[in-house]
């Protein structure tokens, strides 16, 4: 793996292939328990009503999912360049939003400009 300095632009291999990372051992590995159900599927204690499989995941009450990246930034808080850190193991950071969306249970507005 490479590091990337924050200019550094990410080629479109590297992309899809953090897309299709597995969530579950990535997640894990930053400490978030995991809890496993049925059809391969994993919920997260931390975001109530989240599902994981594979590469993908589902938040039905929020009305979100998405792949591997769109979880680090949309779940996890991260930018693009440090998620993409995240899942290829070169991010040092920790993650900002979980305390406040547990608490809260409430999705911050994004607008779709």
């Amino acid at each position: 793996m490479t590091s990337h300095s924050p200019k550094t632009r990410w080629t479109r291999e590297q992309i899809r292939a953090a897309r299709v990372v597995a969530l579950a051992p990535l997640l894990q590995k930053r400490g978030l328990l995991l809890v496993q159900r049925e059809a391969g599927n994993f919920s997260l204690p931390a975001y109530p009503g989240l599902i994981v499989k594979d590469s993908y995941w589902r938040w039905p009450e929020r009305n979100l999912a998405g792949n591997t990246i769109d979880f680090c930034a949309q779940v996890l808080g991260l930018s693009f360049p440090d998620a993409m850190r995240q899942i290829t193991g070169t991010y040092t950071g920790k993650t900002h939003c979980p305390q406040r969306w547990r608490r809260s249970r409430t999705m911050p507005v994004r607008h779709s400009d």
